[in-house]
């Protein structure tokens, strides 16, 4: 039942454009003028209102929903996943997400984002139902109440527990998909638009962000993790290396050629780890076609271990979260 790893998602980031302005031009009558500012004023607040929505279910899912999920795969680690809980561990280590009474307000927020509202609105209450289980989960081994009780308690949330990840899971995995698919029209849109605006900087910053995620994309396809790695298909992985190696020399150019480089501190931080996502990849190109297998340990906890998914899956939600800090 241990989740595969998923990633952050990207905010939307806004670019402001100009461009409304040019409906001055467009016609010698003011009142035709002015219709067209409104209206491309107009549609330039819905998209506004519709990205600020989308930020706040992408900070949700990667501020609280991501966490519940390694919280999830920590209870399992230690607890098991099979109906009668593994009394040589406990569970002590974890913490809660912290804005549920906000969070739940979201769904019913104007504009409408039927895609999103509607998971919501099922998701939202299962998952602060498994994290305040998995509260008191924490909170009971904490304490060693399992010595006055001999695990009775233990017992009934784990019960508890295992019933509602079953029902996460299931929901996590269609909210997943459904702000990964806005994402890629997002991106998609503010390429376009970058490229109209001339902006290098920002085309290859979004630019590296698909690149990176199509890599990661291709290894949950096949199903690698660091306990079958070696089974990494490199006919598949390595045009997608390439690709995302020539994306990211290209934002490197683009931030070393910028004129406001003073302004670009967190670009060049993300560009720092679009590097080591570089090298993390050659790492793993290199621990398949060499064969190098894990220790046991090293399977268990694999994050820090050169060459594996998960760590490579690490970088890139760093990664992603120094990209949500550019404005």
């Amino acid at each position: 039942m241990r989740f595969s790893k998923n990633r952050l998602i990207g905010l939307a980031l806004i670019i402001l454009s100009s461009s409304f302005m040019a409906a001055c031009g467009d016609s010698s009558d003011l009142k035709t003028q002015g219709k067209n500012v409104i209206n491309q004023l107009s549609g330039k607040d819905k998209k506004q209102e519709e990205s600020n929505k989308y930020n706040k279910y992408v900070e949700f899912y990667n501020d609280g929903l991501n966490d519940i999920y390694e919280e999830v795969n920590t209870y399992i680690q230690n607890m098991g996943q099979d109906p009668n809980l593994n009394k040589e561990e406990a569970y002590t280590i974890g913490s809660s997400y912290s804005k549920w009474d906000e969070i739940k307000k979201l769904p019913q927020e104007a504009p409408a984002m039927q895609e999103f509202d509607d998971i919501a609105k099922e998701l939202i209450p299962v998952a602060e139902n498994l994290d305040q289980l998995l509260t008191s989960a924490r909170e009971y081994y904490k304490a060693k109440d399992y010595k006055d009780d001999q695990y009775a308690k233990g017992q009934e949330l784990h019960t508890k527990i295992l019933a509602e990840i079953n029902k996460f899971e299931s929901l996590y995995s269609k909210f997943n998909q459904a702000l990964e698919n806005r994402q890629r029209v997002v991106r998609a849109e503010q390429m376009e638009q970058a490229k109209k605006e001339g902006d290098e900087v920002r085309y290859n910053l979004i630019n590296v962000a698909t690149k990176m995620d199509k890599i990661l994309d291709e290894l949950n396809a096949e199903k690698i993790s660091a306990a079958n790695v070696l089974s990494t298909d490199l006919t598949k992985i390595k045009p997608l290396y390439e690709e995302y190696n020539q994306a990211q020399k290209a934002l490197r150019d683009a931030v070393n050629n910028a004129k406001n480089k003073d302004e670009l501190e967190n670009v060049e931080r993300y560009v720092e780890k679009t590097t080591e996502f570089k090298l993390e990849v050659i790492n793993l190109i290199d621990r398949v076609e060499n064969k190098k297998t894990l220790r046991n340990s090293e399977v268990r906890y694999p994050r820090n271990v050169d060459g594996t998914p998960e760590k490579l899956a690490d970088i890139q939600q760093s990664a992603t979260s120094r990209y949500n800090r550019i404005n």
